[in-house]
């Protein structure tokens, strides 16, 4: 056997002592020969995560809200005659946003929002 062709882990005896305890080499399984690596690739599950699948893929940036609570305060917030054009864009944004993260409206979310309404509404 050549020497460019043993197992480096066992040195081409395909044992390997272990605490003591000759077992089968785990590099070469036996066989005192190097283990062909070209075979073996690159990782298989690189391509499966989700990020590379997904990579091209652009999300669309929601506008208005989904849920029927943030439907109904959107729709408050919009018939108010008292808020400038920007401060309802930004309220339904903010609506927006909540549904994004925590797929529901909170009540303290909503507590929230009456108290921004409030607040312009006296400016």
């Amino acid at each position: 056997m050549e020497t460019a062709e043993t197992c480096r882990g066992c040195g081409g005896d395909g044992q390997d002592l272990i605490k003591g305890v000759l077992v089968m080499c785990q590099m070469c399984r036996g066989t005192g020969r190097r283990p062909d690596m070209s075979a073996w690739g690159t990782n298989p599950t690189a391509s499966t995560k989700t990020g590379a699948r997904y990579a091209n893929v652009k999300k669309e940036k929601r506008t208005e809200p989904e849920t029927p609570e943030g439907i109904s305060l959107a729709r408050t917030i919009r018939d108010s005659m008292s808020h400038s054009a920007e401060a309802k864009a930004r309220l339904i944004q903010e609506i927006v946003s909540h549904e994004d993260t925590h797929a529901r409206l909170t009540e303290t979310f909503r507590k929230k929002i009456a108290k921004q309404l409030k607040v312009i509404q006296t400016k």
